[in-house]
């Protein structure tokens, strides 16, 4: 924050802070221990840093949900007394309606289609139900501008040789090369953003891959765990 308001003097900002709820419900909510207390602490360093500039605006926003709604006015009123800020702003949640119901449908048949890829392809490769688009919808670009088709293959030229622009390096002839190697190379691999970045391209994954994935997922469902419940599978700190 401090560099963008140095380098953009006549930009105006709005630094918004998420708190859905006191702290216990908050972090419920959010499932971060000690995260309202530290959102707090953070609101309080701002205020020091910058106070009296008034292009710079800092706001709480709150979502409303079953879980929050009975003590909202109690938080406002906390906010109000312990935190100098510009505005508190408020966002509904409503309850299942078919638009939410069909994104968590999606959303958990993705995420079950993508672990199974992973489980298959972890000890050896095993075809994927759709292409690999690595290097024809995205590429990996490395810090010193080196770019290749994905993580797991090797580097095919610099960003630099091309001024930086991304479109000559698509339409470069060793990234074509390379397009037509994948197909061949049988590296069906367990890389999460390929996987992902792939099935979006292929409208048999998104027709019924997916929908079965989510059907499997409500079949083998596991039992829901507490936010306390899991702190038992934190990594310990090192003494």
């Amino acid at each position: 924050m401090d560099r963008l308001l140095a380098l953009c003097p006549e930009v105006a900002v709005d630094l918004n802070f998420s708190l859905d709820g006191l702290a216990d419900t908050h972090d419920a909510i959010r499932g971060v221990p000690n995260n309202f207390a530290r959102t707090l602490a953070t609101i309080k360093e701002a205020e020091k840093r910058y106070r009296g500039m008034r292009r710079l605006r800092q706001n709480v926003v709150s979502v409303i949900t079953r879980e929050n709604y009975r003590e909202l006015v109690a938080l406002g009123l906390y906010l109000l007394e312990s935190a100098d800020l510009d505005g508190h702003y408020f966002e509904v949640v409503r309850g299942p309606m078919p638009a939410c119901m069909f994104a968590t449908m999606y959303y958990l048949g993705n995420l079950r289609l993508q672990f199974q890829l992973q489980e298959w392809c972890l000890e050896r490769p095993k075809q994927w139900p759709m292409p690999c688009t690595a290097g024809r919808t995205a590429i990996v670009v490395d810090h010193n501008g080196a770019f290749r088709a994905c993580e797991l293959r090797g580097i095919l030229g610099n960003l630099r040789d091309f001024e930086f622009n991304l479109s000559r390096a698509f339409d470069s002839e060793a990234l074509r090369r390379e397009i037509e190697q994948i197909p061949r190379a049988n590296c069906w691999c367990t890389h999460s953003c390929f996987i992902h970045e792939s099935s979006r391209f292929s409208p048999r994954v998104q027709l019924f891959h997916i929908p079965w994935g989510y059907l499997r997922q409500r079949i083998a469902r596991r039992p829901e765990l507490s936010a306390r419940e899991l702190e038992k599978f934190k990594a310990l700190e090192p003494a």
